[in-house]
């Protein structure tokens, strides 16, 4: 088992990319009327990698996705100063450019991400979107339990959404979990397509309950039930997508500990970029576009203006306070308010270093749902070693008849172990 993590582990790096994205529309994005072209749209968005260079020539530049055995890209503009008219191709590289799409309606986001939760159920969902009957799926993951929602964003952005793939949260005593969206919705309000972020939480009522590690994160199945108080999840590890009730409301009196915090995952448009007419996609069927669809990804000027005002500051806009964009108290609501000038307008999913790094923490702090059962048999392992430490050497055939009950049952406790992920 501890093998089998460790290659995973280095496999991590090496996920396959996907995206979607015409060549020439990115080519163009990343081009006109700047005045260097922008090669880490173009990677990120149609090649699916964070990795990227430039190299400049007259009249244009050149490209490299992912070192020169990935994607490299010759462009050529006809005007300079700024750069215009601006076309090229991929000259170089083994990595393929997938079919050209138009993006979907962002109203149709909550509709899919159920879909695609449902679609995991009793398999193991993992983080490139792929379902699978076996916990490990080499050269990827190993079905953690936040991978069932970055699996699901990351097959949203493949057919044509365009989602953000979260960070590092810094919310007070959720032990750094995963923040999925700027929009954090009262649990309350939480509907169907949502994804909820658990610490150390813990219920218990007429003898049912569970609780979960310092990071566990599950998706939203259905709207808040005002009158039972509950909110059905689905959730994985160490056992395959399954469903869960959770019950947050303290006046039902389930909820003993921990924090719960709701993300609502948002879907933006990219300006230029043609659009589905009704929002529909193979596998999903969106709710009909509504008329306060969510605008371009641009810099919200006026709101940051009044959100500092709030705070007893005075600024003009996005600019004054561009500073505070990876600030730790403030900079959710920078980018939140100032994608463009905070650089954090949602590209289509890439390797997300931060989210492999994350990963490993999950993988070796061993955080799983009903995580106290792991504490009790970790309390059990120690309560025999002592027993074991304490038997005199004058007793040694009691300590021998002592010590393979002892290996019994650290044979059987290792096993639980592995059932948990524990390396």
């Amino acid at each position: 088992m501890v093998a089998m993590l460790r290659i995973v582990v280095v496999a991590n790096l090496l996920l396959t990319a996907v995206a979607v994205g015409d060549l020439a529309f990115w080519i163009k994005k990343a081009s006109d009327g700047k005045k260097s072209v922008a090669c880490k749209d173009i990677c990120t968005n149609v090649y699916g990698t964070g990795s990227w260079g430039s190299q400049w020539k007259r009249g244009g530049a050149k490209c490299t996705c992912k070192g020169k055995t990935g994607a490299l890209i010759d462009i050529t503009c006809t005007g300079s100063t700024p750069l215009s008219g601006c076309t090229g191709k991929q000259t170089g590289g083994s990595m393929v450019a997938p079919d050209a799409g138009p993006q979907q309606q962002p109203s149709g986001l909550p509709s899919f991400i159920l879909k695609c939760a449902h679609a995991a159920t009793g398999k193991y969902a993992q983080r490139n979107g792929k379902v699978t009957a076996d916990k490990v799926l080499e050269g990827v993951g190993d079905a953690q339990c936040s991978d069932l929602a970055m699996g699901c964003i990351r097959n949203a952005n493949v057919k044509g959404f365009n989602v953000d793939s979260g960070s590092r949260g810094s919310v007070p005593g959720m032990c750094s979990s995963w923040a999925w969206s700027t929009d954090v919705i009262d649990f309350a309000d939480a509907k169907a397509g949502d994804i909820a972020q658990f610490s150390s939480w813990k219920e218990s009522k007429n003898g049912g309950g569970h609780s979960t590690g310092c990071k566990h994160t599950a998706v939203i199945v259905k709207d808040f039930d005002t009158a039972s108080g509950a909110l059905v999840m689905l959730d994985q590890n160490p056992s395959p997508v399954t469903q869960t009730v959770y019950h947050p409301r303290v006046s039902d009196g389930w909820k003993t500990g921990g924090k719960m915090v709701v993300y609502r995952l948002k879907s933006t448009l990219v300006d230029g970029w043609p659009v589905a007419g009704d929002g529909s996609s193979p596998s999903v069927t969106p709710a009909a576009a509504t008329p306060d669809e969510p605008p371009a990804c641009a810099d919200d000027h006026e709101g940051i203006v009044q959100k500092a005002k709030e705070e007893g500051e005075t600024i003009t806009g996005c600019a004054d306070a561009k500073e505070y964009c990876d600030d730790e108290q403030y900079g959710s609501i920078m980018k939140k308010f100032c994608p463009v000038t905070c650089n954090s307008c949602p590209a289509r999913l890439f390797e997300n270093d931060q989210y492999s790094n994350y990963v490993k923490e999950l993988r070796k702090d061993g955080d799983v749902k009903d995580a106290s059962k792991m504490g009790f048999m970790l309390g059990a392992f120690a309560a025999a070693a002592l027993l074991v430490a304490m038997i005199g050497f004058g007793a040694w055939r009691m300590a021998q008849s002592s010590s393979r009950v002892f290996h019994e049952a650290l044979s059987s406790a290792e096993e639980d172990m592995e059932l948990y992920g524990v390396e």
